[in-house]
């Protein structure tokens, strides 16, 4: 996970090989004197103990900044250092998160001119346009976190089918399928919503949500629930 976040925008990856290439005879790394070095460890120590439980870009954002800065801190120049050299690594340093913030800017930029509906926003609409006002507890298959339409919608989402289960729901055959929903519905969710096609494709009710990528299934009185042991 911590290489993944690293390695997102690929930035990092382009500074560390132009600090290799090109100031290994330029640049050098400044010793840490004795004790100095404990500076690290209240930025190490959290990213060590998030990866023994879970590992999120907002929670080691901050420690991961910040090491790094420290570490470009520790970088000296060599006496006599070639001027050209140099100066291409600070280009490319400067460069480089320059066009991947450029980048990032240029796509929000093209959506605000091309005026594309906010998908979430959407959702919430139309699911108050279908019947289901705010307050409603609803189920999701898919995991809820990136479901931002459930805040707007003002409905809360009381019961799910996680990301990592949401093959097996696919596989299972139609009787399967239809007593999950039944569960869903039994614990007192009044609509299952998701935004994965293959689960929509499987039948059982399942209707678009107009205007978007997402499902939703509303019809408890198909099926029944299965009895409480």
């Amino acid at each position: 996970m911590y290489l993944k976040i690293f390695s997102k925008s690929g930035v990092l990856w382009v500074v560390l090989v132009a600090v290799l290439a090109l100031g290994r005879n330029n640049l050098t790394w400044a010793n840490t004197p004795q004790g100095k070095w404990l500076v690290i460890l209240p930025l190490v120590a959290p990213l060590a103990m998030y990866a023994l439980v879970l590992v999120e870009f907002r929670y080691v954002a901050p420690y991961a900044l910040l090491l790094l800065l420290w570490s470009l801190s520790k970088l000296g120049i060599v006496s006599g250092a070639k001027p050209v050299p140099l100066e291409r690594l600070q280009r490319v340093m400067l460069l480089v998160p320059a066009l991947a913030i450029f980048w990032a800017v240029a796509n929000d930029l093209v959506a605000v001119i091309q005026n594309k509906s906010y998908e979430p926003w959407v959702v919430a609409q139309q699911l108050h346009a279908i019947g289901i006002p705010a307050g409603t507890d609803v189920g999701y298959v898919g995991t809820g976190l990136d479901a931002y339409w459930a805040h707007l919608a003002e409905v809360r989402i009381i019961v799910e089918v996680p990301d990592g289960d949401e093959p097996r729901y696919v596989a299972a055959d139609a009787a399967r399928r239809q007593q999950v929903l039944a569960l869903f519905y039994s614990v007192g969710a009044r609509a299952v919503i998701t935004r994965n096609a293959a689960v929509a494709k499987s039948g059982d009710g399942w209707r678009p949500i107009p205007g978007t990528q997402h499902f939703v299934w509303q019809q408890p009185w198909l099926i029944a629930a299965p009895e409480k042991k």
